[in-house]
């Protein structure tokens, strides 16, 4: 049986005074080239409040399961999980930046780069910003549902790009938190890479985009439920498309084909079963392709 044991912050990690940087650009290829626990000399750290006879949730670094480069090469990158012998465990771990000062720029933007192997169980990765520099994996401001995923064309590796805006927080310097929580019967695997601070935001249809395909000017049309969503588009030829819808997390919820005819369409997606929120609905075959957000109520 295993033994769970609550102890104080303290006994787990001493959190060491950082030296603030001016920004972030970590792809983890150099400190995450071999398998073992994060790379303390890089400025981030981990912590997990709850103490186990087997680290079961724990960020570490993983030499092959980083998003793949433009050849489709593996890279290194970091990874957590809360499996051990096929069965979840009660736990949380926390992923966290070096204590960024980024009061000089005029706006600041969070990029990143997540994948899960596991979809339907639950145990979403959850961010923070926090200001607390004794603590830093201690409350904090949530700003997962300020995520916006970046999804692209002809990407099948399930990696998806993530943009925040930092801005509003940039007066004092602060630490970003990448919380994963499951418990004793859901859970999953994240995996995280290059994660970016940038001036420049990247939108909606740069991410993965092949540019020859044309844009498909999406519409949603009245009001989403979550059940159903109505929407127009115009098909420069009939035939094929996938259709597919997205959380804010990048994961995939619903997707089918259909025939359209060529020139202006509307259709109705029905039997959905989706949780109130905003999600993402893209549509393409091998000639062009639209993402478009939709709000369910």
């Amino acid at each position: 049986m295993k033994t769970i044991t609550l102890l104080s912050a303290f006994t787990i990690f001493v959190f060491c005074a950082q030296a603030q940087v001016p920004s972030v650009h970590e792809n983890f290829d150099v400190d995450c080239a071999s398998s073992g626990s994060i790379p303390y000399i890089s400025g981030w750290q981990v912590y997990n409040p709850i103490a186990t006879t087997i680290a079961y949730g724990q960020w570490v670094c993983t030499p092959v399961n980083g998003r793949p480069n433009t050849s489709g090469m593996p890279t290194p990158g970091i990874q957590c999980t809360d499996t051990f012998s096929s069965s979840y465990h009660l736990d949380t771990s926390f992923l966290i930046t070096p204590l960024m000062d980024l009061s000089s720029y005029d706006s600041i933007f969070l990029q990143f780069d997540t994948k899960t192997d596991r979809i339907y169980y639950g145990a979403d990765l959850s961010i923070l910003v926090t200001t607390d520099t004794s603590h830093p994996y201690a409350g904090g401001i949530n700003i997962t549902d300020s995520l916006v995923p970046l999804i692209g064309i002809g990407d099948s590796t399930n990696w998806v790009t993530h943009v925040v805006n930092l801005t509003p927080f940039k007066s004092v310097p602060f630490y970003i938190a990448f919380r994963y929580t499951s418990t004793a019967t859901t859970g999953s695997i994240w995996f995280l890479d290059n994660v970016n601070t940038t001036t420049t935001p990247i939108t909606l249809y740069t991410a993965n985009q092949d540019q020859d395909k044309a844009i498909v000017q999406l519409k949603i049309l009245g009001k989403s439920t979550t059940d159903r969503v109505n929407f127009s588009y115009p098909a420069s030829e009939k035939g094929i498309y996938k259709l597919v819808i997205f959380d804010m997390l990048g994961r995939e919820v619903y997707d089918e084909h259909l025939n359209a005819a060529s020139g202006a369409n509307n259709y109705a997606i029905k039997g959905l079963d989706l949780h109130p929120g905003m999600y993402l609905l893209k549509m393409g075959n091998e000639h062009s392709f639209g993402v478009t957000k939709v709000m369910i109520q």
